[in-house]
């Protein structure tokens, strides 16, 4: 088992029909806001398509444990997540932009360039992990959320009784001073 650490992958160490690789994630940023319930399962075919070119193919499964956005209640995520991209060592040459290689293509995003002839694994599943994690974290398509007034969970069965209260609107003030009265 290993956290996010180094796991370093050669160009020149994979054989012709590719290499597999698969290991258990332990720990996960700190940064992520994300609690493992068990070490994810990382799994990954690297094959060498050229001298400075490898496929990655990946997969990233378990459980993880986050925080509802709306509401805040703790609760489980089934991560699943596959990938497939390409690793290129960048070129001594390309390094200033020419005006020809300012065009990116759909099949570039897929496709990580490197300084050197490596690869760290450990540096990529933290990506694909991140990647995978939702940008809106719901604990339920349905959740309503916290009370804005008193800060009750509002998916609770008992419900407050903030809702029943009017609201004055911050506009009211303004209709107040004229009377009511729209000019």
């Amino acid at each position: 088992m290993c956290a996010f650490g180094i796991m370093l992958v050669y160009f020149d160490e994979i054989p012709p029909l590719g290499r597999d690789f698969s290991w258990k994630i332990a720990a996960c940023d700190a940064d992520a806001s994300v609690a493992l319930e068990a070490p994810l399962a990382a799994n990954c075919h690297v094959r060498l398509i050229e001298k400075d070119k490898l496929e990655v193919a990946g997969l990233l499964q378990g459980v993880v444990t986050l925080d509802c956005d709306r509401c805040l209640v703790s609760f489980p995520f089934e991560l699943n997540s596959t990938f497939r991209l390409t690793a290129t060592v960048r070129a001594a040459a390309s390094t200033v932009l020419q005006e020809e290689d300012q065009d990116i293509g759909l099949e570039d995003l897929d496709t990580i360039e490197l300084d050197a002839p490596c690869l760290d694994l450990n540096e990529l599943m933290r990506q694909q992990f991140l990647l995978a994690l939702p940008q809106k974290r719901l604990c339920s398509g349905a959740c309503v959320g916290l009370c804005p007034h008193c800060g009750t969970n509002r998916n609770n069965s008992t419900p407050c009784d903030c809702a029943q209260k009017t609201v004055d609107s911050p506009f009211a003030v303004l209709a107040r001073l004229t009377g009511g009265k729209a000019k």
